[in-house]
């Protein structure tokens, strides 16, 4: 079982997965999704998305799987800070 957890520059520790039995290719795609989370709320935040983008992105999540959806919007929640798998 494993963990992942975000680590700031200040040593600040959020757990966002505890003690998870993710197969090591489902941990790549959650770890990968969680990286498109952060850059698509970042391009939200500079409003570089236009309404169509951010639909289309709702319907794709709709359409994910349950781990794909759990990293993108742990990311998009989650702007600063570095993932550890522990």
């Amino acid at each position: 079982m494993r963990s992942i957890r975000l680590v700031n520059k200040d040593g600040f520790h959020k757990m966002l997965l505890e003690e998870t039995d993710l197969t090591d290719e489902n941990l790549t795609v959650w770890v990968k999704a969680f990286q498109e989370g952060r850059d698509f709320q970042k391009r939200m935040n500079a409003e570089a998305i236009t309404a169509s983008n951010a639909y289309q992105m709702g319907f794709e999540l709709s359409e994910a799987s349950e781990e794909y959806r759990g990293g993108f919007l742990a990311g998009m929640n989650n702007l600063i800070g570095n993932l550890e798998v522990v």
